[in-house]
């Protein structure tokens, strides 16, 4: 028998089987048939029965399958027939809440905001954007009432026209009331009238810049015609023509002559207005969207788009609000905050015109298209054209493209022009079609540390270790992170601006950070450019200057670095703020400061030892970044038996001042161009990210700042008790003399420097030599030769010195073991650094008191 499935049609000649059994009694419908019974169902029929029920079982099963599909897509249409209604009441909400934060009663971080940004820029009129959002989203919740219209987009621009001149007036008359005395110009230009703009009064920013070209270009008249753009500007808005009132005199002379049809003003037609009547959004959704789909397939899931964010504006400094300062800091009025002299225009122009000259001379076809004026160089940008050469036998002109290298060959023509020491040319600019051409300006202005710290780009950084390098060729901010670089090598020559760096870095570093944030050592073998920084309580001792104790000093670095290590693998961190982490909530662990070195000449220190001194900066520059210590190296002869490949491959970050030669640049940049710049802090910065180092004028930190620095460091700042009760310097350093400033706390590396001093004299295995015999309880020859495999003489000679340092007593008769004076926990050595500290403190105290008396 053939199966069919449920609801199909039954083939002709073939009884159907969907339809039900017949009751008993039951006769046909057919005219003249005879009534039968109904033959019982046969067993060839039941397997049939048994497919029909698996049949309805299984669409029972898509039922329920289809059905959430079905609710979920109805969910989806109501919400989109209703997603008019969803924005309007968004729209409302969100204007309320704008007002209520204007008014002052939303004390919200966001409202907060968006009220002060409003009332920057608009001044009185920030209500009107609550108050147009509110409108908006009433007229979006009630346009089921009534037909929508097109929005007649020329009369909304027009209406923004007329808020925005509206503003620049009401400024214009506040300025003008506020300084009667001043022109009009010079009213709008004043401190006075930036300041009322800027604190949300009157026209707000947006009015007090259209009010300021007003009267730059009007003068007198600015007012006058300010006043007759907003009106027109408001005729166009209300669709009044200009001619209103001669129509207005029509319609009069028509009433007067009996035409009592006559219109008094006569409006034109905006052709963006449809006023037929459209229709509703609501059948306009029907027909788009079926009532109940049936779709068996998944829907593609849909992203919405992303609002478009609003362009930043290039460094906008005197708008920019900083965070707020700690009060433990510094105040940053004790940093100048630079100057800003540009060249006049007349000289640019003045200057495109000679490298317009020069180009043509030697048959370049290129253009200048702009200019970018920082510190100390003015860069041009100068646009490759076109050689036309004739083509084939067609007589086509074919076109080619200046090569690069035709204009950077210039530079000394360019020079000889422009009457410049030295021009630069960077070919071509990084992100641009340009090339590059740098000119200095005829005078400098310096570049105030205030500035960078005040600017958003300092603050974007969030690193305690951020610092201000300049302001590059177009005028922006300069700045850098330590902890991301994570180490810096300086380079150039003397008068360049190397040591102005460094002083600027440390100067930074020391504004933003207290003592317990962050720490110094300092290394300066030409003993004059860091001793100033000398009672600065973020320096660790003093600055060292003497080439043995340097040296001591980095080994002392090493050692300081594995053993933060080992702290770290302890706690189970991975680095310094991890560990500052734990240590706020375990009450045992003290918080560990950052460190930075800094080394002013590495090229001294390389002289005295170069094996040694390379092996330890590499190996801290390879290792200290995760225990957060930073080194900051700088040299004058960036050679290549100074700036070693391997010290080199350890310094991602580099700066270049003024060179010698193109070999300097390149050792220090693996590049050209350090020999072409100009000195007195003109470098160029590579930074670990950029592919092409970066040219800026380094900023300026005068004597006098640093020492207001160090002066409020030394009034607000507390050693604390273990730095107080450590001597003031070691052994071997220099005492102060009357009316130096305060003693610090001496050096961590202090001990260690005088237990290398008190073991110089003596067998370098002496110490080894101590361990063996307080962990054996006796002494001999014998003894020391088994353990430490020695012959006897060296054996001999390290009992002798053992029994001068009162380590073991004296021989006895038999070759019996000596006795030894020492226990497990006793250091001898350390003992006779302490007696030696003692005995040079109770000498200096007699010469003191004597330097007393003769001053009373």
């Amino acid at each position: 028998m053939t199966k069919r499935k449920q609801g199909t049609t039954p083939k002709k000649g073939k009884t159907s089987t969907k339809s039900a059994a017949p009751k008993k009694g039951a006769t046909s419908a057919k005219k003249g048939s005879s009534t039968k019974r109904k033959p019982r169902q046969t067993k060839t029929q039941a397997p049939k029965t048994r497919q029909m029920r698996a049949e309805a079982t299984e669409s029972q099963e898509d039922h329920w399958v289809e059905r959430p599909i079905a609710v979920f897509l109805q969910l989806i249409i109501g919400v989109v027939r209703r997603l008019d209604d969803i924005v309007g009441w968004v729209m409302i909400a969100f204007g309320l809440v704008s007002i209520l934060s204007l008014l002052g009663l939303s004390d919200g971080y966001w409202t907060q905001s968006l009220s002060d940004f409003l009332q920057a820029w608009l001044g009185w009129g920030s209500y009107l954007v609550p108050l147009t959002i509110v409108a908006i989203g009433v007229m979006i919740v009630i346009h089921n009432m009534r037909p929508y219209q097109v929005i007649p987009w020329r009369r909304v621009i027009a209406a923004e026209i007329a808020v925005v001149l509206g503003l620049a007036l009401l400024h214009l008359v506040l300025v003008q009331r506020i300084n009667p005395d001043l022109s009009l110009f010079e009213a709008t230009n004043h401190i006075d009238a930036i300041k009322l703009a800027s604190d949300g009064g009157g026209g707000g920013l947006l009015g007090w810049a259209v009010a300021w070209i007003f009267a730059r270009f009007l003068r007198g008249t600015a007012v006058v015609a300010l006043g007759l753009t907003f009106a027109l500007t408001l005729l166009f808005v209300w669709r009044i023509r200009w001619t209103a009132p001669l129509d207005l005199l029509i319609w009069a002379q028509a009433k007067l002559a009996g035409n009592l049809d006559a219109s008094p003003v006569r409006r034109f037609e905006d052709p963006e207005v449809d006023l037929a009547p459209a229709e509703p959004i609501q059948k306009r959704l029907e027909e788009l969207v079926p009532a109940t789909p049936k779709i068996k397939a998944k829907l593609p899931a849909t992203k919405p788009k992303a609002k478009a964010k609003p362009k930043k504006t290039a460094d906008d400094e005197k708008n920019y609000k900083p965070r707020k300062r700690p009060t433990a800091l510094p105040d940053l009025q004790l940093l100048n905050a630079g100057e800003d002299i540009k060249p006049s225009k007349k000289d640019i122009e003045r200057d495109i015109d000679i490298i317009h000259t020069t180009l043509e001379d030697f048959n370049i076809p290129a253009k200048v298209v702009d200019s970018q004026t920082g510190p100390s160089v003015t860069q041009y940008l100068i646009e490759p054209g076109f050689f036309e050469k004739p083509g084939g036998a067609d007589g086509e002109v074919r076109k080619s493209k200046v090569r690069i290298s035709q204009i950077s060959n210039l530079s000394n023509d360019f020079a000889l022009a422009l009457s410049a020491k030295r021009v630069r040319i960077e070919a071509p600019v990084r992100g641009t079609p340009y090339v590059g051409l740098e000119v200095p300006n005829r005078k400098k202005f310096m570049v105030g540390l205030r500035s960078l710290i005040l600017h958003p780009k300092f603050d974007k950084l969030k690193s305690s270790l951020a610092f201000g390098l300049g302001r590059d060729v177009a005028g922006n901010a300069v700045v850098a992170d330590l902890a991301k670089m994570p180490h810096l090598m300086i380079a150039g020559t003397t008068g360049s601006g190397k040591s102005v760096c460094v002083t600027s870095i440390i100067t930074c570093l020391a504004f933003n950070n207290t003592p317990d944030q962050l720490r110094f050592v300092m290394l300066d073998p030409k003993k004059v450019e860091l001793m100033r920084f000398n009672g600065l309580p973020h320096l660790f001792g003093k600055v060292e200057v003497e080439m043995e104790r340097m040296i001591g000093t980095l080994r002392w670095g090493v050692r300081e670095m594995e053993r933060r290590y080992r702290l770290f693998e302890q706690i189970g961190v991975r680095n310094l703020k991890g560990y500052n982490a734990e240590a706020k909530k375990q009450k045992g662990l003290e918080p560990l400061p950052y460190i930075v070195f800094i080394i002013d000449e590495l090229a001294d220190l390389m002289m005295l030892a170069a094996d040694e001194v390379e092996k330890m900066l590499s190996r801290l520059a390879q290792m200290a970044r995760a225990t957060g210590m930073h080194l900051v190296v700088a040299t004058q002869r960036p050679s290549t038996d100074v700036v070693t490949g391997l010290l080199k491959a350890n310094f991602p970050a580099r700066i270049a001042f003024s060179v010698a030669s193109s070999t300097d640049s390149r050792v220090i940049l693996d590049t050209l161009g350090a020999e072409s710049l100009l000195g007195k802090g003109d470098m160029l910065y590579l930074s670990p990210s950029a592919s092409a180092p970066l040219r800026s004028q380094g900023v300026f930190v005068s004597d006098k700042e640093i020492d207001g620095m160090i002066k409020f460091w030394e009034n607000n700042w507390e050693q604390s008790e273990e730095e107080a009760a450590r001597p003031s310097s070691a052994p071997n350093a220099a005492r102060p003399s009357h009316g130096a400033p305060p003693a610090q706390g001496a050096a961590p590396w202090d001990d260690m420097l005088a237990r290398q001093q008190i073991t110089s004299d003596k067998d370098p295995q002496i110490v080894q030599a101590i361990e063996i015999v307080k962990k054996n309880g006796s002494a001999s020859a014998s003894l020391l030769q088994r353990k430490m495999r020695i012959g006897y003489p060296r054996a001999a000679r390290l009992m002798d010195e053992l029994k001068e340092m009162g380590v073991i007593g004296s021989e006895r008769a038999g070759g019996q073991t000596r006795d030894v004076f020492v226990k497990g926990d006793d250091d001898p050595i350390g003992d006779q650094v302490r007696r030696y500290n003692a005995e040079a403190e109770q000498a200096e105290t007699p010469e003191s008191s004597e330097e007393s008396a003769e001053l009373e």
